[in-house]
């Protein structure tokens, strides 16, 4: 008998730790190389689409001159509309297929509030925080999530008050 053959008990021993170590070879490789494609980004990784609390203690007009020309048929009140007593307006801003919605006193040009709406894959709470680059909890602001009337564990949007 040749002493370099393999007894059938040596190879059952060998062929299983030659396979567990080419696994291994190809772990070490995989993890070292670089990736192929980016990880998808969570909500709290989200870049922001407008950056809401730099625009906190602003009136319309500073705004304006941050975000541009509102998209709004009629970026202010009328004439009219002014002397039935009203004083409320606001002007949209769209950004990234993103809408920010800036409530504002007309007299005072102050800004009421900020709203956010949600889109079909922005309906929970960290990726609408995440657009307009908000914290839950900040002193400059409160923030109020509307809730989906169709599904309450969704929401249509934030709102955002400056304090």
């Amino acid at each position: 008998m040749n002493t370099k053959n393999i007894s059938l008990k040596q190879a059952l021993i060998i062929i299983p730790a030659i396979f567990v170590g080419i696994i291994v070879i190809i772990g070490i490789i995989a993890e070292s190389g670089e990736p192929d494609a980016a990880p998808a980004m969570t909500a709290t990784q989200q870049v922001a689409v407008f950056d809401v609390p730099s625009l906190i203690g602003k009136n319309i007009d500073e705004v304006r001159a941050e975000l541009g020309t509102p998209s709004d048929k009629d970026p202010e009140m009328t004439e009219q509309q002014m002397q039935f007593g009203a004083t409320e307006w606001y002007n949209s801003f769209d950004r990234d297929g993103r809408s920010l919605l800036v409530t504002f006193d007309s007299r005072t040009r102050q800004i009421t509030d900020f709203f956010i709406s949600a889109t079909d894959d922005a309906g929970d709470t960290q990726s609408l925080l995440a657009v307009g680059n908000l914290r839950e909890i900040d002193p400059r602001y409160s923030v109020e999530f509307v809730k989906a009337l169709q599904n309450p564990s969704e929401y249509t949007g934030v709102k955002v008050v400056p304090r």
